[in-house]
């Protein structure tokens, strides 16, 4: 299973050593960059015509269509906070 899939508990998080570290190394070098992509995903994600809970089920579905495994399970866990069920 690749690092960062999920497996067992939907809210497991796996993120390889390098991931971290590139995430760590974006925040540090981008500060204000990444804190724009942060205020936009606080938007994007709030509840509207949509409540946030189908937006994050939506989000992981189209994570599932990518492939990407981090984004399925940060929008699993975001949706499982917003109120969905496993």
């Amino acid at each position: 299973m690749p690092s960062g899939a999920v497996s067992g508990d939907v809210r497991q998080t796996n993120l390889s050593d390098e991931t971290q570290k590139e995430g760590k190394d974006r925040r540090e070098l981008t500060p204000d960059q990444q804190a724009a992509f942060d205020a936009l995903g606080k938007i994007v994600f709030a509840d509207g015509a949509l409540p946030a809970k189908i937006k994050q089920i939506v989000a992981g579905a189209d994570a599932h269509v990518t492939q990407c495994p981090y984004c399925i399970n940060g929008h699993t866990r975001a949706a499982l906070r917003a109120g969905a069920t496993p």
